[in-house]
């Protein structure tokens, strides 16, 4: 098995070279910066380098005096189990702070910081980001404003990128990122510093822009319910029920089949964390759906599965047997097998109806002036469609239910109609 992490590490040299590339692209070639608007919120100052423990003392005591702080950070994903952090960026609206995390520092403070309910922190699509404050402290995050999930609630997309919404609420056009480079390498350059802290510069005046809308459209307390959900320390362990539900391809699995895919995808979680892999780097998805489809009760039989590396089989064959033989031993509920039991056996009408259902669905949601993406999606549906009612779904539960809950419910069993009407380049919706 040692044999296989090595292959595979060796199997990412392109990436890392492209990594090197865009690195030294950035270092010889120091791209035209961003023109910093005259903002109280935005601050025009340089960015500080931070690299010792009492640099990183002098900014938290700043951060925790004004009470708010945006935070971001820079990793390396693709080559270990957890990201590998390389720069951590910290701003208010008076500074603006990079902080070396692969120097020695001790980075405690700031995972504390994370999990200190005192302080409002303000990222943007920040859940790996927030994954730290699990890991080291064993406590999750709080006080979360996230301005990806703010902007859903606003009539904007989600999700969005930080330029994209820089550029539409404050008309500040962000220069090229440099998110896929060597974080790794050092010196880093002037372009990576600058680049780096722009992540985080915007995001004060981001997050007052979003708090103007959301107060105005009602939807604040959404937002925050929403974001709440980044606090949850569940959200950053493992759960192979949880992470089942993300293996592609596994959506035509009968109940036994995904019964057996929950353990291979413990086991492959653990075979993982050993080799210091990302999970789908250790084995493809493809892999773990094809040996649930298909389950393998003898180790000869393994050499027959496309895609299952021979490394796998020599240190871990006998594993893939006993956790597939666990699924099948599995007693499933009675509710396990459903009549339709996946989307993907969806007759054709049955298809043309959930899609249907999806498309008022969406009007209705982007009418109330929030992304339908944030709400549900047309696996929701689909399964409102099969049982006939919302239980059991997202919409059944927090602000979904306030939103949607009771209109979809009724819209499905014919009792609640759905009007449109386009009125000041909006798409609103009027149920009555």
């Amino acid at each position: 098995m040692t044999d296989h992490g090595a292959q595979v590490r060796q199997g990412q040299g392109g990436r890392s070279r492209r990594r090197q590339r865009n690195h030294d692209d950035a270092v010889l070639d120091l791209p035209a910066r961003t023109t910093v608007p005259e903002h109280p919120l935005i601050p025009a100052v340089e960015p500080e380098l931070i690299v010792t423990d009492e640099a990183l003392a002098d900014l938290l005591a700043h951060i925790y005096e004004k009470g708010v702080v945006a935070y971001d950070t820079e990793f390396i994903g693709e080559l270990s189990y957890y990201p590998r952090f390389c720069v951590i960026q910290l701003a208010t609206t008076d500074r603006l702070a990079v902080v070396d995390a692969m120097v020695d520092v001790d980075l405690t403070p700031v995972w504390r910081l994370l999990a200190d309910a005192s302080v409002c922190k303000i990222v943007h699509a920040g859940s790996q980001d927030l994954e730290p404050v699990v890991r080291f402290l064993d406590e999750p995050p709080a006080n979360i404003l996230d301005t990806q999930i703010a902007a859903g609630f606003c009539r904007l997309p989600y999700p969005v990128a930080l330029s994209k919404l820089v550029s539409d609420l404050l008309d500040v056009k962000l220069g090229k990122g440099l998110t896929f480079t060597s974080w790794d390498e050092r010196p880093l350059s002037a372009a990576h510093l600058h680049y780096a802290a722009d992540d985080v510069r915007y995001l004060p005046a981001l997050h007052a822009a979003l708090l103007e809308k959301l107060e105005t459209a009602g939807h604040l307390d959404w937002a925050k319910q929403e974001c709440e959900t980044l606090c949850e320390k569940s959200a950053y362990q493992f759960d192979p029920q949880v992470q089942t539900q993300r293996v592609r391809g596994s959506g035509g699995l009968t109940a036994r089949q995904r019964a057996i895919l929950v353990e291979l995808v413990a086991w492959r979680d653990q075979g993982a964390r050993d080799h210091d892999l990302p999970p789908r780097t250790f084995l493809k998805d493809e892999v773990l759906v094809e040996l649930s489809r298909k389950p393998v009760k003898k180790l000869d039989q393994l050499d027959r599965v496309r895609g299952l590396p021979r490394p796998v089989i020599a240190g871990s064959g006998r594993q893939i047997i006993e956790a597939t033989q666990r699924g099948r031993e599995q007693e499933l509920p009675k509710e396990a097998a459903p009549k339709h039991e996946a989307l993907s056996d969806e007759r054709p009408r049955d298809r043309f109806a959930v899609d249907s259902l999806w498309s008022a669905v969406q009007g209705y949601c982007q009418g109330q002036g929030v992304d339908p993406s944030l709400v549900a999606n047309r696996r929701d549906i689909g399964r409102v469609y099969q049982s006939g009612s919302i239980v059991g779904t997202r919409m059944a539960e927090s602000w979904r239910a306030e939103l949607l809950g009771a209109w979809v419910d009724a819209f499905f069993k014919g009792a609640q109609p759905l009007h449109l009407r386009w009125a000041e380049s909006d798409l609103r919706s009027n149920v009555g």
